[in-house]
């Protein structure tokens, strides 16, 4: 295992062998070989003046993780941190991490963080926050009298990244500290408010060694049954319900995935259907994981492909991503109810 510091602008620093323990310590050698991002500044509700305190963001990558380090000291207040569901954290202090991996400044991942490590992600595209997009993360937190520590493991396959055939990358980063006593956030470097285009003024994390190969394979069965009482006529084998979702990472960025008779009763929720005017039509947003994946290629200003209206579908099949400059995405489904379409009205599906 190697473990190389990510430079924030500066030069990569090579510390050898060695492993990060994502416990909320940031105990371990490696660490202090990083130049430390500094200098936030305050961007909401007013621009200007410095964060509480000091706040000190480190980057370090191997072969499986790029790890964060955050250490925030001196705060001169107690932090706000509680043990919540996942994503409930918008009361709470706060650390974002904002990571534009094609670095074209329109595009990236969002990741929030409370003191306790409880996490928050976000796909970001264009204008338009996907807060549905979930993925996999490691991250520990501890509070400490001044100020809280905090450990995060970011694996290379729950990114997508350009294939740059092992050469290091350029990204662009943005940091956020959020305050909420004071109402405020913080920024490295510091950001407008109201900004559609957060990435277009991050700051540059050079030398990013992601690996050259895709995610590889992912399979996910699933098998759910129900029976209601009294019992109905027919066999019981008609309330079974096995499922399958799988997904093959071709390359860093282009991956295929399928999913079968699937399942999404776990799905959260709609919010309520309120129709203020009628005129206009009503779009729910896609919360359901399949067509979730790989959304930015399947986006555009016209809104011409509406994924509610795929009801129940038998099977999908989805190719999307971007090798060099070709950007792809294909979607079959075959469904067995599928409802209109949010541009046709009351007309059949």
């Amino acid at each position: 295992m190697w473990v190389v510091a990510a430079a924030l602008a500066t030069e990569s620093v090579s510390v050898g062998d060695g492993t990060i323990d994502v416990d909320g310590h940031l105990d371990e050698a490696a660490w202090q070989t990083v130049e430390p991002a500094r200098d936030f500044l305050r961007f909401q509700p007013t621009a200007g003046g410095e964060a509480p305190g000091r706040t000190e963001v480190r980057f370090l990558q191997d072969d499986r993780y790029l790890y964060v380090g955050v250490k925030v000291y001196d705060a001169g207040y107690r932090m706000r941190a509680r043990i919540s569901p996942r994503e409930l954290i918008n009361a709470d202090d706060q650390v974002g991490i904002y990571l534009d991996t094609f670095d074209d400044g329109i595009s990236g991942y969002i990741f929030y963080f409370n003191p306790l490590g409880v996490q928050q992600d976000i796909r970001h595209n264009a204008g338009n926050w996907n807060v549905s997009w979930d993925t996999l993360l490691k991250s520990r937190g501890r509070v400490v009298d001044d100020g809280f520590e905090l450990e995060i493991a970011l694996p290379w396959r729950s990114l997508k990244f350009p294939n740059s055939h092992g050469n290091p990358q350029t990204w662009g980063v943005v940091l956020t500290r959020k305050v909420p006593h004071q109402g405020a956030k913080y920024s490295w470097p510091q950001l407008e408010v109201g900004t559609p285009r957060i990435f277009a003024d991050a700051n540059a994390l050079e030398h990013v060694r992601p690996p050259r190969r895709g995610s590889g394979l992912e399979i996910q069965p699933s098998f759910t049954a129900g029976q209601s009482w009294p019992v109905e006529p027919g066999p019981i084998w008609n309330n079974l319900r096995p499922s399958l979702d799988a997904r093959v990472g071709i390359t860093p960025d282009l991956g295929l995935t399928a999913t079968l008779n699937p399942d999404f009763s776990q799905v959260e929720s709609d919010v309520s259907d309120v129709r203020v005017n009628a005129r206009f039509a009503y779009q729910f947003p896609e919360q359901r994981p399949f067509f979730l994946d790989g959304v930015d290629w399947f986006q555009d200003r016209g809104n011409a492909l509406y994924t509610r209206s795929i009801n129940q579908p038998i099977y999908g099949l989805k190719l999307g991503g971007r090798e060099g400059p070709v950007s792809v995405g294909l979607m079959h489904a075959l469904d067995r109810s599928p409802i209109p379409t949010f541009t046709e009205g009351g007309t059949p599906g």
